[in-house]
């Protein structure tokens, strides 16, 4: 292990907005928590903690997942399934009709709105997918002209306007209902999805809880700050992971002081509550659960124990019922026992904290990068390879993911999901099919089996040289339509918006009246027609 280990264990920074607020239920509707007094032990050289076996039969996929398809499209409609692809159509279309009803000016993108369908929302999907591999400074550059930024695929899959319209009312929500939940744009996406996660896989003996941050910079009641996070600032979400495949199980997001919980935060601190309610399907079958400080604390060890669960991870020094640690040398190591738990306090650069309800006091040797040996904990050694599986997941999410800079927010919640809906159809397709499969390959070969099953986007360009009733019949020149300020209104000509004609682009108060092109007078008219 490296000199570095000790920061990967040591406490992280107190969070923005982790107060408890009044907002909450009384206690008297949660369930009760023990919280009687430690007597805590010091040095017991003797200490063994008892354990038991896993002891889940069904651990693995369920047969649901067993029962997929063999592409990685078939993995991928195993985890976004048909009745969430349904219900983002369902919701998208009867949100353009409401907008479309309720707005006092209706747009050329509203008047030409046409209902989302499977097909449409698939190349959309595949579109992000695509974005996501190769990156340009804007989105609209995918339709560019310009042959240093252009993209061949993306314009046979979906035109800009179907894509941006499709983007504009895309919706998870019945926009006519109130609702005082803050999620509740995002609510019947989010539950849908997430219990699909559950239905796939049973985990095995071990799993983490952790926290991700999705980067947001807009104006929002939950907006986090993290400083340890790379995004600093952005929207919080609590995940667990089965660290034997990586598989997300759950994700909750934090919506701020208020947000309701199914277990007392005054009793477990905030972030032990929210644990509590992740690990609630998975207790009675002795897992080991690893976390880091912002969950930890003796009275959730001791509960979960109740549970048959185990708890190894970091723990912050000011936790209730925590020993404090006396004044030590470098390498020194001091711990207490209580009750089946353990609590050791280790000084490497800085005065590392661990709680365990699994471990007994054990040093181990271990050879760092820089070749030298040094003493370390076993329950250090084991949560740093065990308390992974949120990072792993949000590093390989992060290389090739859908999001795009957004001012709405369950929009980019809604492209996080996505990205999470891919990771897992990943996990679920390497590992049932026992391939190499890079990240990448998925998501290529994702989007050509798109393309396969639903084909490009049938249109017909006025620009195609295929089209020939321009060369046909008599042409005339008639100006353009009036505008809401009863004025001719100018639109960008079809010769001169073409960068390859050298012409400088303008607009003009001139169409054809049988091809209905925007075209001057002089000398595009006449260019349209002959060549």
């Amino acid at each position: 292990m490296e000199e570095t280990d000790s920061e990967a264990v040591e406490e992280i920074e107190d969070h923005v907005g982790n107060d408890v607020s009044s907002n909450f239920p009384p206690v008297s509707v949660y369930p009760p928590i023990n919280m009687l007094p430690f007597d805590w032990k010091k040095e017991d050289r003797g200490y063994a903690p008892n354990l038991e076996d896993f002891s889940d039969p069904d651990a693995g996929w369920t047969p649901i997942a067993n029962n997929c398809g063999p592409t990685e499209f078939d993995s991928f409609l195993k985890i976004f399934c048909p009745e969430a692809m349904d219900f983002c159509i369902y919701e998208t279309n009867q949100y353009a009709h409401q907008q479309k009803m309720t707005a006092n000016h209706i747009t050329r993108r509203m008047k030409a709105y046409k209902d989302l369908d499977e097909a449409d929302f698939m190349r959309f999907l595949a579109v992000r997918i695509i974005m996501g591999i190769d990156r340009k400074p804007s989105q609209k550059h995918y339709w560019t002209r310009n042959e240093m930024l252009t993209s061949t695929i993306l314009p046979k899959l979906l035109t800009s306007d179907r894509y941006f319209e499709i983007l504009q009312n895309l919706h998870f929500c019945d926009q006519a209902e109130e609702s005082e939940d803050h999620l509740f744009k995002l609510r019947g996406i989010w539950s849908i999805c997430t219990s699909q996660f559950a239905k796939m896989i049973v985990p095995g003996p071990n799993i983490s809880i952790d926290e991700s941050l999705v980067l947001y910079e807009g104006r929002l009641i939950f907006k986090q700050l993290i400083p340890s996070k790379r995004s600093r600032f952005g929207m919080k979400i609590f995940l667990i992971v089965d660290e034997s495949t990586g598989f997300i199980l759950n994700m909750i997001i934090y919506t701020g002081q208020g947000h309701p919980l199914k277990f007392n935060p005054k009793d477990l601190g905030y972030g032990g509550a929210v644990a509590l309610e992740l690990l609630t399907p998975y207790l009675q079958q002795h897992r080991t659960v690893y976390m880091d400080n912002y969950f930890t604390g003796p009275i959730l060890a001791r509960h979960l124990l109740t549970e048959k669960t185990y708890l190894c991870g970091t723990l912050r020094k000011n936790r209730k019922y925590t020993p404090s640690p006396e004044r030590m040398a470098k390498g020194e190591v001091t711990f207490f026992t209580s009750q089946n738990i353990l609590i050791q306090h280790w000084k490497n650069k800085k005065v590392v904290s661990i709680i365990s309800s699994r471990h007994k006091h054990e040093m181990q040797s271990v050879v760092t990068r820089s070749g030298r040996q040094m003493q370390k904990p076993s329950t250090v050694l084991d949560y740093n390879k065990l308390a992974r599986g949120t990072d792993l997941s949000d590093m390989v999410m992060q290389s090739y993911n859908v999001l795009r800079k957004s001012k709405i927010w369950y929009k980019k919640l809604f492209f996080h999901l996505i990205d999470a809906c891919i990771h897992n159809a990943f996990l679920l397709f390497r590992t049932k099919f026992n391939t190499n499969c890079q990240f990448l390959q998925l998501r290529l070969n994702l989007v050509r089996q798109i393309i396969g099953k639903y084909g490009f986007t049938q249109r017909k360009s006025p620009n195609q040289e295929s089209n020939l009733s321009k060369f046909q019949g008599q042409h005339f020149l008639g100006k353009n339509k009036l505008n809401k300020n009863g004025k001719i209104s100018y639109i960008k000509c079809r010769i001169c918006i073409d960068p390859k004609s050298g012409k400088i682009r303008k607009e003009t108060p001139n169409h054809c009246k049988q091809c209905n092109v925007p075209l001057c007078a002089v000398p595009c008219f006449e260019i349209f027609h002959t060549k």
